[in-house]
C-alpha cells in the first residue's frame, strides 16, 4: 500500500522545488521593493539633513556677525572685533576637531 496517494516521489520533489523557487522569487521581489522604498526615504532624509546643515551654517555666520556688531557697538575697532571673533571661532573649531578625532580613535581602536 502506497502512502503518497499514488504520486511518484519524483513529482513530489519537483513540486517542492518549484514551490521553493517561486517562494525565493517572491522574497527577492519583496526585498527589491523594500530596498527601493528605503532608498527613497534615505535620499529624502539626506536632503533634509543637508538643508538643515545649511541653515545651521547660516545661523552660525549670523551669530558671528552679531558678535562683531556688538563689539563694534561697545567701541572696539572693526579689526579688533573681527580678530577676536575669528580667533574664538578658530579655537572652537579646533576643539571640535580634537573631540571628533578622539571619538574616531575610540571607534576604530583595536582594544575594547
Amino acid at each position: 500500500m502506497s502512502t503518497n496517494n499514488g504520486m511518484n516521489p519524483f513529482w513530489q520533489v519537483a513540486r517542492i522545488a518549484l514551490s521553493a523557487r517561486q517562494s525565493f522569487r517572491l522574497r527577492l521581489a519583496l526585498l527589491q521593493v523594500e530596498t527601493k522604498e528605503r532608498g527613497g526615504h534615505a535620499g529624502k532624509g539626506l536632503a533634509l539633513v543637508l538643508v538643515g546643515a545649511l541653515f545651521a551654517l547660516a545661523a552660525l555666520v549670523l551669530g558671528i556677525v552679531a558678535m562683531v556688531a556688538t563689539l563694534v557697538a561697545y567701541h572696539w575697532s572693526l579689526h579688533a572685533a573681527l580678530g577676536l571673533t575669528a580667533g574664538g571661532a578658530l579655537l572652537l573649531a579646533l576643539g571640535f576637531i580634537l573631540w571628533g578625532k578622539q571619538a574616531l580613535g575610540r571607534a576604530f581602536s583595536s582594544r575594547r
